[in-house]
């Protein structure tokens, strides 16, 4: 009897592989946290241009050279170094052809902002606050202390700090 009972609780082959499958997971994981090329993120200055389109006259008039952007986290993205308005473009989809108008009377503006921003750099990878990766042509969510922006990045540059 006593025979039975260690055979049914012994460990065969399958059983080992699994539990080095674990530690050897744990390993990995924990090497990639505590990797000192983790930490070797070069601190950055960064210009973003940012482009908003379509938008009133009312929500232009809240922003202003010097206002604080926040992200979607309610976390300090950057500063509006500049701003740019010009008249929005509509396309028109016509007989086949697609044309860009301005059209008369619009109270539709596209606005250009250019945001100073704190970051890192991995890699070629810009990071603001070394969580959020500032991509090319991504959309993002700004807020301001008085309105909200759905922009696209259309320019990242940089000056080392």
């Amino acid at each position: 009897m006593r025979k039975n009972e260690l055979q049914n609780s012994s460990f065969n082959a399958l059983d080992l592989f699994l539990l080095f499958l674990i530690v050897l997971s744990v390993a990995a994981f924990l090497l990639r946290q505590y990797s000192p090329q983790k930490n070797q993120r070069e601190s950055v200055e960064l210009t973003l241009t940012l482009r908003v389109e379509q938008l009133r006259e009312e929500t232009i008039s809240c922003l202003s050279v010097g206002d604080s952007l926040y992200n979607a986290a309610g976390e300090d993205f950057g500063n509006i170094t500049q701003l740019e308005v010009s008249m929005a473009e509509v396309s028109i989809f016509s007989e086949g052809v697609f044309y860009s108008d301005v059209p008369s009377g619009s109270e539709l503006f596209d606005l250009t902002l250019q945001v100073s921003v704190s970051g890192s750099r991995s890699g070629d990878v810009f990071l603001q606050d070394g969580k959020f990766p500032l991509l090319l042509g991504k959309e993002i969510s700004l807020y301001s202390n008085l309105t909200v922006l759905n922009a696209k990045i259309t320019e990242i540059r940089e000056s080392k700090r």
